[in-house]
């Protein structure tokens, strides 16, 4: 017997967990989603084979599994619903939020016997958003976390991870707490930091336009995760406060003391900071996004005339290689420009940089620091 599993938001992860499990023979995905658009897209595509814009009693009591594919600030209210609902006894409800720690401590007050809340959190991700940027791929290789209470019934947690795995995800079992801990540190904060840069500048630059004219590629990098749903970081935010606290004070007291160094020339303790985030920069594994995918990029220095890009591109194809990704990292006119092209093995970044040498382009590595 197969496993019906019900998506509530096919959005990005929503979408794309449901196109994972299209075309496997023992699991059918049905759907719940404010836009009847999508609903309609994702019927006609054959990745649901049911799906309302309400919550339908009638097709949620089929599900096995029910997938909270929504912001974190929704996760609750939406599971006091669902146990209002005379769902099967044994059936799984797991969420995709960011945060855990509320989200657990606030579903123990309530969840009912029979069922079985287990947290959950994909880390992946795009800047892309909504049904239309779900792609079956996106979790491919990616962290999946997820948080069972120590009362979940092994055989549930096992359930929930099989039917992950077949999205190839890389299932990590750990206590919520800690999860938001660490999460916290390499995710939700950074956010934080690069909104805050971001905002900064934008002060500046009402007065002088010259910050986001000249604003390049470090800035840039540091920056884009800036670009991110607002609504959703507002709820992360909110959810792992004491966490977030926490790193903002330490912050502020490691760029206090850095302060105080630049202020009194302290150019050992300027030099041990740098040198110190470099070797900790240096010793994440090994051209990993995120922690999630791994990457392989490469730079190459292009001529300023029209179809350069084209012309590396139709060159990359010829040779065979599958280029997932290309950024234009600086671009100015009549002078070099730099391209950062993203490959998806090692060994085919290798073999692009080889032929593009052949042909005349120079390309490198890179650095840990793109100014």
């Amino acid at each position: 017997m197969g496993t019906r599993i019900g998506i509530i938001g096919l959005g990005l992860i929503g979408g794309s967990l449901a196109k994972a499990w299209q075309d496997h023979p023992d699991v059918e995905v049905v759907a719940i989603d404010r836009e009847e658009e999508t609903i309609q897209q994702a019927l006609k595509d054959g990745t649901i084979v049911a799906g309302s814009t309400e919550m339908d009693e009638e097709l949620l009591v089929s599900c096995d599994v029910i997938l909270l594919c929504v912001p974190v600030g929704q996760v609750i209210p939406m599971v006091k619903q669902l146990c209002q609902l005379p769902l099967q006894s044994g059936t799984i409800i797991t969420d995709t939020g960011s945060t855990k720690c509320g989200v657990m401590e606030g579903v123990s007050e309530f969840i009912q016997e029979h069922l079985h809340f287990i947290g959950g959190h994909p880390m992946a991700g795009s800047h892309r958003s909504g049904y239309g940027a779900a792609s079956p791929s996106l979790l491919a290789n990616a962290f999946y976390v997820i948080t069972p209470f120590p009362t979940t019934p092994k055989a549930a947690v096992e359930r929930l991870v099989n039917l992950l795995r077949i999205t190839k995800v890389n299932v990590i079992e750990m206590e919520w707490q800690v999860h938001d801990q660490v999460v916290g540190a390499v995710s939700h904060y950074p956010h934080v930091l690069a909104a805050a840069m971001v905002n900064m500048v934008a002060r500046y630059n009402k007065d002088e336009p010259l910050y986001h004219l000249l604003a390049a590629g470090g800035y840039k990098d540091f920056t884009r995760i800036a670009a991110s749903n607002w609504e959703m970081w507002r709820d992360i935010v909110l959810n792992n406060r004491n966490v977030l606290l926490t790193y903002m004070d330490e912050l502020r007291k490691d760029l206090d003391r850095l302060a105080q160094a630049i202020r009194h020339d302290e150019s050992d303790y300027i030099e041990h900071f740098f040198q110190a985030a470099k070797e900790a920069r240096q010793s994440l594994p090994e051209r990993k996004r995120g922690g999630l995918l791994t990457w392989y990029d490469c730079y190459v220095d292009v001529p300023d005339h029209p179809g350069v890009i084209a012309e590396i591109t139709v060159l990359l194809a010829n040779g065979g290689f599958n280029l997932r990704n290309i950024t234009i990292l600086e671009n100015r006119d009549g002078v070099l420009g730099a391209l950062c092209l993203t490959f998806r093995q090692k060994e085919e970044m290798e073999g692009a940089m080889a032929l593009l040498e052949e042909h005349g382009y120079p390309v490198s590595l890179p650095s840990y620091t793109l100014v």
